[in-house]
């Protein structure tokens, strides 16, 4: 008799499922993992809850009702080319432990996915779904559900962190964003023609209000008030300590605003001791070569960028080099 109910049933996501999903992800991702911090339920609820761009879960059910599995994304609005669009991120799928057939072989984990997948991959519902799938989720993405690498691995550029930098005091740390950043994001949507939507409201959904780390957002405004540039930084990464610039919407023809803000999240770093700085950019991005031109260096990381697209119109071709991506967009909260 087998210890384990083998069969399942799918449904998506009902209120209340939450308290269940939480223990079975405590569970998972506990395992293994002396370092392991539980994920509270404010931080579910951020996430999925009160994401302005919506939710994406479906569930298993085993025989008696409980919860087994997880196929879920993180939904955003996304950039292409100036438009509007939705995607989302692959985010938190598991299976419990008694379920797993091994990720190279097919099983609950891969039925979730290709369910999941006919189900919300549409290009009315999202264009496109990425991820960072791990060493061994990326076996099965890309062999059994048709993830394309874009990068991998992903690089990220580091730097050590110098002692002696000055801040200039018209970088100033502000609370949340308003329309000054969508006046700035406007301006720069058309250069960065595919990626996440970086405005306002999802800023300060996405920094602002997660509850489970500390964001630093730097401005740097005009003499009228108007960004020329902002950025988020944020102190450990990966449980490193390091300074990690996270997001990053500065235009390419001013680069003293780039000096300007990148000096502000060094002298934070200086002050708390933080070494190095670290920053993942496109390596053919203009963003990257400035990096390289400030001493940054690329390391390779364990970290695979991959792309479902579902938009007929979008080609892996085009959007490899065209890719606007930062540390905000992954899942390391």
């Amino acid at each position: 008799m087998p210890d384990a109910p083998l069969e399942w049933t799918t449904r998506p996501y009902q209120p209340g499922d939450e308290t269940e999903i939480l223990a079975l992800f405590n569970e998972v991702f506990s395992e293994n993992n002396p370092d392991f911090e539980p994920r509270r339920l404010e931080h579910w609820q951020w996430e999925f809850e009160k994401n302005p761009a919506g939710q994406r879960i479906l569930l298993a059910i085993d025989t008696e009702g409980s919860i087994v599995g997880q196929f879920c994304s993180r939904p955003a609005w996304a950039n292409v080319r100036g438009e509007k669009m939705l995607c989302s991120e692959a985010v938190d799928s598991l299976v419990a432990k008694a379920y797993r057939k091994g990720l190279r072989r097919r099983g609950l984990f891969v039925s979730l996915a290709e369910e999941f997948i006919e189900t919300h991959g549409r290009e009315d519902l999202d264009v496109f779904m990425y991820g960072c799938p791990n060493e061994l989720a990326f076996p099965v993405g890309t062999r059994l559900l048709h993830y394309r690498p874009v990068f991998a691995p992903l690089p990220i550029l580091e730097r050590a962190t110098r002692s002696d930098v000055k801040r200039s005091e018209d970088v100033v740390e502000v609370e949340r964003f308003g329309p000054e950043l969508d006046r700035l994001w406007d301006r720069l949507k058309d250069a960065q023609s595919f990626g996440l939507w970086r405005d306002s409201s999802y800023w300060n959904w996405r920094y602002v209000d997660c509850p489970s780390v500390t964001y630093r957002m730097l401005s740097l405004p005009d003499a009228e008030g108007e960004l020329r540039g902002a950025a988020v930084v944020r102190e450990k990464w990966l449980d490193k300590d390091v300074l990690a610039l996270v997001d990053w919407l500065v235009p390419r023809d001013d680069p003293e605003a780039a000096t300007l803000l990148l000096n502000a999240a060094e002298a934070l770093a200086a002050a708390s001791d933080l070494s190095p700085l670290q920053t993942w950019f496109h390596p053919e991005q203009p963003e990257a070569e400035w990096f390289r031109g400030q001493g940054f260096e690329p390391r390779d990381t364990f970290f695979n960028l991959c792309i479902r697209i579902y938009h007929p119109d979008l080609t892996l071709r085009w959007i490899k080099p065209e890719w606007y991506f930062t540390m905000g967009d992954s899942d390391i909260y």
